[in-house]
């Protein structure tokens, strides 16, 4: 049910974009797709700030996790785009707990060291559980090529490259804090340089409202251990593909509307 209304929300939204750009101009040529796909030439401004909130998801370990942060660049013939930002996020993986060996406190891990969760260990792998958690706070620079436009679609080439720090650490889903182990896990913490590069559209729906989606792979370039340990691996996690779809609100464009039609 969800789907259709989001599907009749944006015909809506296509209907009030022509019906704004029929009451500019004539009204044969607007509705056929030629004229949609044809070069978009009503923004003149060759230079200005822009300010983004910016929610990515992304995949930690396989799970899909969000990502908080703001971004502010500067926007160059409305093709090039410089800008720097902040992102955060906080994950505990209390739905796919590790298994430490009951021997020596360590993690079962798999042939490239990451850690194996219970689900996948046998009945001769005894093991206390233990579950994961991941923060991570960076700051970044990037550049976005827009390298297509048209009066209903723009695609860009994003590329990122930030410095941040990451802490890793596990902890015991019974409260015991791992009392019978030989030997308790410690957090891992460190720097980290993250890269990124990947493929973004936007659609215009409607002057006001743009659909903005995204793909990429995201990848640890480097990193700086503080303190290390042997349960965690932080470079295998981190590196994953991500992936952005969402709503833009043209807060300029309404804005400037509101203010012509005062």
């Amino acid at each position: 049910m969800k789907i259709f209304l989001v599907i009749g929300f944006l015909l809506a939204l296509l209907s009030l974009h022509a019906q704004d750009a029929d009451s500019l101009r004539q009204p044969i040529e607007k509705k056929n797709l030629r004229y949609l796909l044809s070069k978009d030439t009503s923004n003149s401004v060759r230079a200005r700030i822009d300010f983004q909130l910016d929610f990515r998801n992304s995949f930690v370990r396989d799970f899909p996790i969000d990502i908080y942060g703001g971004n502010i660049g500067l926007i160059f013939h409305d093709r090039y785009r410089i800008g720097g930002g902040y992102y955060f996020f906080s994950h505990r993986f209390s739905n796919q707990l590790l298994g430490l060996r009951t021997t020596t406190g360590l993690p079962y891990t798999d042939k490239n060291g990451v850690p194996i969760p219970i689900t996948k260990l046998t009945a001769r792998q005894p093991y206390f559980a233990a579950s994961q958690s991941l923060s991570v706070n960076y700051a970044c620079i990037n550049f976005t090529y827009r390298f297509f436009t048209s009066r209903i679609i723009d695609l860009y080439i994003p590329l990122e490259v930030g410095y941040g720090t990451f802490t890793e650490k596990l902890s015991d889903p019974s409260g015991n804090d791992f009392d019978k182990l030989p030997k308790a896990p410690t957090a891992t913490k460190g720097t980290f340089v993250p890269g990124q590069v990947g493929f973004m559209s936007i659609i215009k729906v409607h002057q006001w409202i743009h659909v903005l989606s995204a793909i990429g792979y995201r990848k640890t370039l480097d990193q700086t251990f503080e303190t290390q340990n042997d349960f965690t691996n932080f470079e295998s996690q981190f590196e994953s593909y991500y992936y952005r779809l969402g709503l833009q609100l043209q807060i300029g464009t309404i804005w400037k509307n509101v203010r012509n039609r005062n």
